[in-house]
């Protein structure tokens, strides 16, 4: 009977005794489980992938790469000048709009004129009658009113030059070869403008700069004179070089990410690039190894996370 009871309540009080065991123990028991079947000759498949991913990780740990930071890329022109309204006035004809490529010289709009060449002639008038004034004056010898008219001639003559420098400035043309980016006057023909007021904003096609939006967690790896590469949208087959110019110190929200402005300027140019293309650009910063290249971000946010959630 004891003999029957033993043979039934032993296994039971054993595994009673291994589920008790703590953690570590029962992981050391696994562990050597795993030991002793790989020694043997059956379990050929683990033993393979055990293989296969001891020199997987040796690779990541021994070969090196490229560490490259990567942002949201917007292209610049270097200059953009912005022409404005000289005077208040109102539009009278418009040549060119936001998106079409001017020359140096080339009229873009004008502002009407009617009423300045009505100012010019009364003050033509004005000093031809002065001019004549002055000439009796001095033919009578009339010394004072010689000199009073004289200083209103001096200041007739002024207020026609300025008028004269506001007719040559009602014509807006482009100060340089280049990219309308902004400005559409065509449907407003007629309508007031105010003296200072933007009408067009002029980027040229020759000499552009990048602004890339890098994230905070790899601002700091970022230097000035560093190299990289730039792919756009619009040309995915193309990489453009550039080196980093500036490092703006101050964090903006772009896409729901905090990051930091970062200025560059291209080293070569084509012809078909135009300002505001977007794109990733991708800054070289130094060789690691693999497993640090793939794996900084997600240990970085890990190290966050515990830091943030434990006491």
């Amino acid at each position: 009977l004891l003999d029957a009871v033993g043979a039934v309540v032993g296994p039971v009080l054993e595994i009673k005794r291994l589920n008790d065991r703590s953690l570590w123990a029962k992981a050391h028991d696994a562990f050597m489980d795993l030991i002793k079947g790989l020694a043997g000759p059956r379990h050929v498949k683990t033993k393979l992938a055990i293989i296969a991913l001891a020199v997987f990780g040796s690779w990541l740990v021994l070969s090196t790469t490229i560490h490259r930071v990567g942002a949201s890329a917007t292209l610049e022109g270097t200059e953009q000048r912005v022409l404005v309204a000289p005077i208040d006035g109102y539009i009278e004809t418009a040549y060119a709009r936001a998106g079409e490529a001017v020359e140096q010289g080339e009229l873009i709009a004008t502002l009407d004129r009617r009423d300045l060449e009505i100012d010019r002639r009364r003050l033509a008038s004005q000093r031809e009658d002065l001019s004549k004034r002055h000439g009796r004056a001095i033919g009578s010898m009339e010394r004072a009113e010689a000199a009073i008219i004289e200083a209103q001639l001096g200041k007739v003559s002024a207020q026609l030059d300025l008028v004269d420098e506001q007719l040559a400035r009602m014509r807006i043309t482009a100060p340089f070869d280049g990219l309308i980016v902004s400005g559409d006057l065509s449907h407003r023909l007629g309508s007031p403008v105010e003296r200072g007021q933007v009408l067009f904003e002029l980027a040229p096609l020759d000499s552009y700069r990048m602004t890339l939006q890098v994230h905070e967690s790899e601002i700091g790896y970022v230097e000035k004179g560093q190299r990289g590469y730039l792919t756009l949208a619009a040309k995915p087959g193309d990489r453009l070089p550039f080196v980093v110019d500036e490092i703006i110190g101050i964090a903006e929200i772009d896409g729901g990410q905090n990051g930091f402005r970062v200025e560059a300027h291209l080293e070569t140019a084509t012809g078909d690039l135009r300002p505001g293309m977007r794109g990733v650009g991708k800054i070289e910063i130094d060789e690691r190894s693999r497993l640090w290249v793939w794996g900084h971000r997600l240990y970085e946010r890990m190290s966050l996370l515990l830091w943030s959630y434990l006491p």
